[in-house]
């Protein structure tokens, strides 16, 4: 398990005020990509790829069990402004509006086993 990975392109797209963004990482030379361990170390600024053998951690599956009977995990994620004016980091919802968005959003992500 611990080889396979899956990874997950997040397209944000408002046509209507002409906003495009998406989760792939730009120049950092391997392609866009970021795995959420390297992002958990604030090398990249948002998580693409995942491997199963980390999602079924994070879950509370070992993967013997996944392996022998399945499981399903859902990944919630939430983006939180790590740069607020007032408040506390994390706690408001990042402000896609803003050019600059990406530097002070980051996501945050949850793992919750659907079929238990």
């Amino acid at each position: 398990w611990g080889d396979f990975s899956v990874f997950a392109r997040i397209d944000t797209i408002f046509p209507q005020f002409d906003k495009q963004h998406n989760n792939l990482q730009q120049g950092n030379g391997k392609e866009g990509l970021c795995p959420l361990a390297v992002m958990e170390k604030g090398k990249c600024a948002a998580a693409n790829l995942f491997f199963v053998k980390d999602a079924l951690e994070r879950a509370g599956v070992s993967a013997k069990e996944a392996g022998d009977h399945g499981a399903e995990v859902l990944v919630k994620v939430k983006w939180a402004d790590m740069k607020p004016l007032l408040g506390r980091k994390g706690k408001y919802p990042c402000n896609l509006d803003q050019s600059t968005w990406q530097e002070s959003c980051s996501p945050s992500f949850e793992f919750r086993r659907l079929d238990d």
